[in-house]
């Protein structure tokens, strides 16, 4: 808690709990929610396969595991080969062994396909394995891999049933199998195949024996397949065997198995309760697209899970107490407990009395009927109106606004989440929305304490600061991937911050000399502004428009926990914006009401990420009253932003991208002796053309999109469109298609530009004058009247909207 509080997170601690027995609060909200979902009919008990521990003597799960989370059984077909002869080392061996004299001895291959046995040609096995002898419980022998054996002593397969090794008649080379004839176990028991060596089998799956399928003659495989099955059980010439799909390794470093047992467990595969989880799911907003795909999986995917256990920690079932409920099925709804925890009791541990005075016996499944599902409950109850403030906090609170969590959890977890919530409570009180975070790396390896590649939140916030430890977590990634905290740009973030408190100190000085002498400009260091009482221009305006465009798309990231996404509008793109800001009015300076609005907005934008040094600004520099957790977010802005404004910014800034760009094009070739190049070391004068009409090639390309919308046109369709119109040659044509669909999609495509371009490059003419080194400007707008020169023309015909041309000449 203390390295939490350190990094300055805002936590109500008053609802801290243990989630075991040991608070006894909890304990009766555990047991109240599991005879729920009895009573419901969500538990039952019966006879299944499930990933087992041996050394743990019950189920292993999913956080009870080492390795191989998510592991689930997988049931094979085993079909019988009767052995009808042994190759020569073979028999030898088994005559030494009287008791299979009488007996019938079978091959046995575990197959996902049963009904490749209408192919077979030959049976396969690895010489270089050993392969053991068993007595099944039918009173056969059978002959597999030791793997196959331990699993198959947990099915009850083989005699006698032992729980924790397999109990062997003898032991054989699979090369000593080689040779050996056998009877495929089809409707007449009339073919015959040999066997035949295989290095490639694998020895830690299935029973080390395969078969090798030529062909299927008979059904196809999707209907042959449950046929053969049901035929080859119900002949007793093969049976149904179990194992995990991979290896799953006990946090007891077990190696497990799968055993059948009787347990109780949840009936997740119901298709009723599946499609409840499914609604609920559907309703939630999921804050990114990869999650709700992972979700949907994972819900679909999901079978019946074993919701007890032999020991460990946790509740006990309430209605068979020898069992406790399994680790991640008692937390499935414990949201929910959050709404009352800091009135039943003032300790973790739940040993100390919360204010109401109700003890842990109060709270059975009555009351927490009461309180959590609105049951009727007898004003007779002793705690009567203490339970109606906890039904009150509750529905104060509830439903779930957002559930945040890793995504190991995302398989089970948090699908067990949605399906308790969507069979206990009413839709209205079903979760709002569901956030997915991954792991996080440290300088984009895995944190290991044993290589040493590890920092603790305490020792990250001692080294770089609360604030620039939140600011590069914050900056470390959004989505499900693994995010990295990079200690480079870590410390790179503590002088982010510090840049930001030298230069709103600075700021805010120049202001105030501006608020003294409203009708006089201002220049202090590099901070220049003009009277306080000047009108606004267009380049002010401009400024105005993209704070507003940035501050509505940080509250939108906000809104989306897209910490990233909002640094970048919020933070890095707001100072961008200003600087440009500071460049464009560079000739006469910025407004002093403007400056101050943007410093107000940078720092309520990162407030939320950095709240010491924004607090430190607004009451120190700022000399604001209150505090900046009681500021709100502004509320001057607009519905959407002025896009026209922020339309003319930025292209002005292309502008200038793109003249440099042509100017530097013509310094490489003035390399060449024999081309026509600009003196730089002399006055060059520039010319801009610009035009509002379309070349024919881009109007054909915008065309494309007339009758198709462009969220459902992909670069296939498009590029096929473009070979249609006779462009397939022209290799603008593609990027440009792409740039109209990107912004059609955001609502931002114009096939002209909503602005005279003219008059907005005339409005930044000083700034594009000292911006590109010229020592004048010219900008022509082409109506094809103009008297050009023949240098002056070629360059004009390159002009489009919105994308202008350039000629650069010694004036």
């Amino acid at each position: 808690m203390e390295d939490i509080k350190a990094l300055g997170c805002k936590i109500d601690w008053r609802r801290s709990f243990i989630t075991t027995d040991y608070n006894p609060y909890f304990d009766s909200f555990a047991q109240w929610q599991f005879n729920r979902l009895r009573s419901l009919g969500k538990i039952k008990f019966g006879e299944r396969y499930t990933i087992w521990s041996s050394k743990d003597g019950q189920p292993c799960m999913d956080h009870d595991r080492q390795s191989g989370e998510d592991v689930v059984p997988i049931e094979y077909t085993c079909v019988k080969f009767k052995v009808l002869e042994w190759g020569l080392e073979a028999q030898a061996f088994i005559d030494k062994i009287p008791m299979i004299a009488a007996k019938d001895v079978y091959l046995v291959a575990a197959t996902l396909y049963p009904e490749t046995i209408y192919g077979v040609s030959n049976c396969l096995v690895n010489p270089l394995l050993e392969y053991g002898l068993f007595l099944t419980r039918d009173g056969d022998v059978i002959v597999a891999s030791e793997h196959a054996a331990r699993n198959m002593a947990h099915q009850g397969l083989l005699l006698p049933p032992l729980n924790k090794t397999d109990d062997r008649i003898g032991t054989i080379s699979g090369q000593d199998l080689v040779g050996a004839r056998v009877n495929v176990p089809l409707d007449d028991c009339s073919a015959e195949v040999y066997v035949l060596p295989s290095e490639s089998i694998a020895t830690d799956s299935g029973t080390g024996i395969t078969m090798l399928v030529d062909c299927i003659k008979k059904l196809s495989a999707k209907e042959a397949r449950s046929k053969t099955h049901d035929l080859l059980i119900s002949t007793g010439k093969g049976f149904v065997f179990a194992e995990p799909e991979s290896q799953v390794m006990s946090r007891s470093g077990d190696l497990c198995v799968v055993a059948l047992c009787d347990q109780w467990y949840f009936s997740y595969s119901d298709p009723e309760w599946k499609a409840l989880a499914k609604k609920c799911l559907d309703g939630m907003k999921i804050h990114c697209k990869e999650t709700r795909m992972q979700m949907e999986k994972a819900l679909n995917g999901l079978y019946d899970w074993a919701c007890a256990r032999a020991y460990g920690l946790g509740s006990k079932v309430p209605w068979n107490p020898i069992y406790l409920i399994e680790s991640l099925s008692d937390s499935t709804i414990y949201m929910a407990y959050y709404t009352v925890a800091h009135l039943l009791h003032n300790s973790l541990d739940g040993k100390m009395v919360g204010s109401l005075g109700v003890l842990p016996q109060h709270m059975d499944d009555a009351a927490w009927d009461y309180v959590l599902l609105g049951k009727e409950l007898s004003q007779q109850h002793s705690k009567f109106n203490e339970l109606a403030e906890l039904r009150r906090s509750f529905l104060y609170w509830y439903p779930v606004d957002i559930r945040s969590s890793g995504k190991d959890l995302a398989r089970n977890h948090l699908v067990f989440f949605m399906y308790a919530h969507s069979a206990i409570f009413p839709s209205h009180h079903w979760p709002g929305s569901l956030r997915i975070n991954g792991h996080l790396m440290l300088n984009h390896q895995k944190m290991s304490k044993s290589t040493g590649n590890m920092v603790s939140i305490r020792e990250a916030c001692d080294r770089f600061g609360a604030d620039a430890t939140r600011l590069i977590l914050a900056d470390a990634g959004d989505g499900i991937d693994d995010a990295n905290f990079d200690e480079k740009m870590a410390n790179a973030a503590v002088l982010t911050l510090y840049s930001l408190l030298d230069w709103v100190t600075h700021a805010q000085k120049a202001l105030k000399m501006a608020d003294s002498t409203p009708g006089e400009p201002v220049e202090l260091g590099n901070i220049k502004l003009r009277p306080l009482l000047s009108a606004q221009t267009t380049a002010d305006l401009m400024f105005n428009a993209e704070m507003d465009l940035m501050t509505i798309s940080t509250a939108k990231e906000y809104e989306n926990t897209m910490y990233r996404s909002a640094l970048k509008h919020g933070l890095y793109e707001f100072v961008k914006c200003r600087e440009w800001y500071a460049s464009i009015t560079t000739n006469v300076g910025m407004h002093p009401k403007l400056l101050r609005k943007y410093i107000e907005r940078q720092i309520i934008h990162i407030c939320p990420i950095t709240p010491h040094i924004t607090e430190h600004i607004w009451k120190t520099v700022l000399c604001k009253e209150s505090s900046i957790m009681d500021a709100r977010w502004p509320k001057d802005l607009p519905e959407t932003p002025d896009y026209s404004l922020v339309s003319i910014s930025q292209y002005i800034k292309s502008v200038v991208k793109s003249a440099r760009k042509a100017r530097g094009a013509l310094q490489k070739r003035a390399k060449n002796k024999n081309s026509l190049a600009v003196d730089w070391n002399k006055p060059v004068l520039l010319d801009i053309f610009v035009t509002s009409e379309l070349p024919e090639w881009q109007t054909k390309v915008i065309s494309i999109f007339d009758n198709v919308s462009a969220q459902e046109i992909d670069n296939r369709q498009i590029l096929a469109a473009i070979k249609a119109k006779g462009l397939g040659n022209n290799n603008q044509a593609m990027p440009f298609a792409q740039k109209i669909k990107k912004q059609i999609e955001q609502g931002e495509f114009e096939q002209k530009p909503c602005f005279d371009e003219q008059n907005a490059l005339n409005v930044a003419l000083g700034f594009l004058t000292a911006a590109l080194g010229c020592t004048d400007i010219n900008v022509i707008a082409l109506d094809g009247k103009q008297k050009l020169s023949k240098s002056q023309s070629a360059a004009a015909a390159l002009a489009v909207p919105g994308d202008p041309s350039f000629l650069f000449t010694n004036a």
